[in-house]
């Protein structure tokens, strides 16, 4: 059983690398973050989505199964509590963080990117994968 938290900035590749590469249950926050089949972050949504998905993760791992968490982690302390589920679970832990630089589908703005991209923590031992 493996828990795979693939990381990255907006664009960077995350969803297109796990569809195209893993065959287990691919989950991320924005996925909880549709409301009448359209994207709609809040803040508030954001908590909640965090909330599920590592939820649904759980849930996943306790039934023995692979699971894939795609989300920006962009802080460790972000990764620390799926860590925790893998260590909980007996599952193999890995971090992945893509670097590929592609359009992101919710059009972050270039001073978010920026942002995002100068507070983002190295994680001990994670893959770096720059997707083609």
């Amino acid at each position: 059983m493996k828990l795979i938290c693939l990381r990255g900035l907006p664009g960077s590749g995350k969803s297109t690398f796990a569809r195209k590469h893993f065959q287990c249950c691919i989950l991320e926050n924005d996925q909880f973050q549709i409301v009448n089949g359209q994207y709609c972050w809040s803040a508030d949504g954001t908590k909640r989505a965090i909330a599920l998905c590592c939820r649904l993760a759980e849930e996943i791992l306790r039934n023995g199964s692979d699971v894939v968490v795609c989300n920006t982690f962009t802080k460790k302390r972000f990764i620390e509590g799926y860590k925790r589920l893998a260590e909980k679970y007996h599952a193999d832990f890995e971090v992945v963080r893509m670097t590929g630089e592609f359009q992101n589908i919710h059009n972050v703005p270039k001073f978010i990117l920026d942002n995002m991209k100068s507070s983002f923590e190295d994680w001990p031992g994670e893959t770096i994968q720059n997707p083609e």
